[in-house]
């Protein structure tokens, strides 16, 4: 697939921003799950996900191309930011994460198709398929970056960052939500790993994650935040997964 990045500084002498909202439905999951469905068994029955953020809305869209149905499990916080933005699959809200690992479960024995987000480190490798482009990129229209900061959430995003631009000497930040704020599609590392099994858990000492200002009203806003008390915003790069251009 080829990508042509929405990047821009929204400001003299602030952060550069990719702006994920600007892509394929409204998300940089979009190209992640693009090449990581490439796996999938040809008679797979549909898809299913732990997700009540961005990672369901790029799967309704690629099931809606495939011609698949899509399942998206989720808290209530989950159900209302789905519907909220456009979400045509079926969410079935649950109650706790072991509620909704069976019921994934059960539908991957029925022939569904489920990535395991939360533990699965191929999902890294389907990054990293478009975050080695992205460096190209950044390297030549913006060199002056020397520092990736990305929301946490599964970990997948931010491996996958780590991984190309850490090699070309990049400081690569995740940025978690403040104690007792939830932002959807973002996790608490220390309140919600999975232990040895998560998917980030071989990057926990490679990769620093920080706290966001508990002000910050969105992920976007978040991001911005942690970028402006840098001692030079201008060498940021800020990963927004769902984040739109201004002036669009």
């Amino acid at each position: 697939m080829r990508v042509v990045f929405p990047l821009s500084r929204p400001w003299p002498g602030g952060p550069v921003v990719l702006w994920g909202g600007a892509l394929p439905a409204g998300s940089l999951k979009y190209l992640t799950f693009s090449h990581y469905l490439q796996s999938a068994p040809a008679e797979t029955k549909g898809l299913v996900e732990l997700s009540g953020a961005s990672s369901a809305l790029a799967l309704d869209a690629l099931g809606r191309e495939r011609g698949l149905p899509v399942v998206a499990l989720t808290d209530t916080l989950g159900t209302a930011y789905l519907r909220a933005n456009g979400f045509g699959g079926e969410v079935r809200t649950v109650h706790g994460f072991t509620q909704a690992w069976e019921l994934a479960l059960d539908y991957e024995r029925q022939g569904w198709f489920w990535p395991r987000q939360l533990a699965n480190g191929a999902l890294v490798e389907s990054v990293e398929s478009w975050t080695t482009r992205l460096l190209d990129v950044v390297q030549d229209v913006y060199p002056a970056v020397r520092c990736v900061v990305c929301g946490f959430g599964t970990g997948a995003t931010v491996a996958g960052l780590h991984r190309p631009f850490a090699a070309a000497g990049y400081d690569v930040v995740g940025l978690q939500p403040a104690p007792g704020r939830v932002m959807p599609g973002w996790r608490r590392w220390a309140e919600q790993s999975l232990g040895s099994k998560d998917l980030f858990y071989p990057y926990r000492e490679d990769v620093p994650l920080e706290t966001a200002d508990a002000k910050a009203v969105d992920a976007l806003a978040a991001l911005l935040a942690w970028a402006r008390e840098e001692r030079r915003p201008e060498e940021v790069l800020v990963i927004s997964h769902n984040g739109r251009p201004p002036f669009e």
